[in-house]
C-alpha cells in the first residue's frame, strides 16, 4: 500500500476541482480547459491503482466521483444548453464512468490476488 502517494494524488484532482468555476452562467465552465485538466487528472488515479497494490479508495474521492455524475448528467439532459455543452458534459460523464471503472477493476484484482499485505489469503469466493 502506498498511501502517501495515493493520496497526493487525490489533493491533486481535489485542488484542479477547487479551480473551476462551476458558478459560470450555462454551465460555461464545461468549455474551460481549467475544467478538462481536471476530469483528465483522474488518470492519475487511474494509472497509481495499475501500478500499486493498493485496495483502498478514500472515500472523499467517491463523493467528489457521485457529486460530480451528479453535476454533469444535470448539463447533459439541459435542454436549454447549447448542443455543444450538453456533449461536452455527457463526455465528462463518461470519462469519469470509464476512470471509475478502471479503479474498480484494479481495486478488485488486487483485492482478489492471493498474496495481499498481511500474507499469502486464500483467494475470496464469488
Amino acid at each position: 500500500m502506498n498511501t502517501p502517494k495515493r493520496r497526493k494524488i487525490e489533493d491533486d484532482i481535489i485542488a484542479s476541482f477547487r479551480r473551476v468555476n462551476f458558478n459560470q452562467r450555462k454551465h460555461a465552465y464545461l468549455e474551460d480547459e481549467i475544467f478538462w485538466d481536471y476530469i483528465f487528472a483522474w488518470y492519475d488515479l487511474v494509472k497509481y491503482y495499475e501500478d500499486h497494490f493498493d485496495t483502498a479508495l478514500g472515500q472523499n474521492m467517491l463523493q467528489l466521483y457521485q457529486e460530480c455524475i451528479e453535476k454533469f448528467a444535470q448539463a447533459a439532459q439541459d435542454a436549454s444548453l447549447h448542443e455543444r455543452r450538453r456533449d461536452r458534459a455527457s463526455m465528462a460523464v463518461y470519462q469519469l464512468n470509464f476512470y471509475m471503472t478502471q479503479i474498480v477493476a484494479s481495486l478488485d484484482r488486487h483485492a482478489n490476488t492471493p498474496d495481499d499485505s498481511i500474507g499469502n489469503l486464500p483467494p475470496r469466493s464469488p
